[in-house]
């Protein structure tokens, strides 16, 4: 098994709610697809840290009412410490607050940023 310790943190970045917009459907499908790209990203050898992954999850179990900005305070302190900036470019990805706003923090904390294509294997 790989030493994750020791590996420097990337941050998966995507559109999920399109500002409190989408439908439970489309962001349910989002999840999946940003996971099954954490997936790939993770045995590739990368500790790789998807907040939509893991959010999604906490707010099935029992949801926590928060604005995009609330979420994005919460982001900023994970992707801070990441060493790269992974941005799934789904659809709307570009119109996304969140994922703006988090390429842009990135970008004024110099740190660098992958853009992915979706391929068959992430789009399900």
């Amino acid at each position: 098994m790989n030493d994750f310790r020791i590996k420097p943190i990337v941050y998966l970045g995507c559109p999920y709610s399109l500002d409190n917009t989408s439908s439970e459907k489309d962001r349910e499908k989002r999840h999946a697809q940003v996971t099954r790209c954490a997936n790939i990203l993770f045995r590739s050898g990368l500790n790789v840290y998807s907040p939509i992954t893991m959010h999604h999850q906490i707010q099935k179990h029992k949801p926590v009412k928060m604005t995009t900005r609330e979420w994005l305070q919460l982001d900023f302190e994970y992707l801070s410490h990441s060493q790269l900036l992974f941005v799934l470019k789904l659809d709307g990805w570009e119109n996304s607050l969140g994922l703006v706003s988090e390429i842009e923090f990135a970008k004024e904390k110099n740190i660098p940023i992958v853009y992915i294509e979706p391929n068959k294997e992430i789009l399900g």
